[in-house]
């Protein structure tokens, strides 16, 4: 057995699919796939909260007035430069769509504060969600289709 650099044993790689391993069964089905984030995007978005706790207060944007509003037109400005080509915010340092992100997480959280929605029926929209992507999706491998190359390049979208 391998050992690490602190001598101890190293562990073993885990499986590509761990919904079966040793004939143990997982049943992941239509559940949250939290291993889809994308981690540096996170981390630039928790960036954006820790750099307002530091210069606010921690979790201050909720007791913002007319904070929908106000985070509404904060998104739609930090888009704006970004689109223009400025990546970073000349006051924070942090990138644009940092910035973009946590507004919009803002006002989602605003928005789910407001129209509270049981577990239960979030399950059953998620679920639903996922029947309509599976649907779709084999309606395009009937039809051969792929979907579109996405492009990263900024000056491709039309303003």
């Amino acid at each position: 057995m391998s050992t690490n650099k602190h001598g101890r044993p190293k562990p073993k790689p885990k499986p590509a699919s761990p919904s079966t391993d040793a004939g143990g069964v997982k049943d992941d089905d239509a559940k949250l796939r939290f291993d889809l984030i994308q981690d540096r995007a996170i981390a630039e978005y928790v960036a954006v909260l820790t750099h307002g706790a530091e210069k606010y207060a921690p979790n201050g944007w909720r007791k913002v007035p007319n904070a929908g509003g106000r985070y509404y037109a904060a998104l739609q400005r930090h888009l704006s430069d970004w689109r223009l080509g400025e990546t970073f915010d000349s006051q924070s340092g942090m990138h644009h769509l940092g910035h973009a992100l946590c507004c919009l997480a803002f006002l989602l959280e605003l928005e789910l504060d407001a129209n509270p929605v049981s577990i239960a029926s979030f399950r059953d929209r998620f679920k639903k969600s996922i029947e309509i992507a599976r649907k779709l999706k084999a309606e395009r491998e009937a039809r051969k289709e792929r979907p579109p190359p996405l492009t990263s390049e900024r000056d491709s979208i039309d303003m």
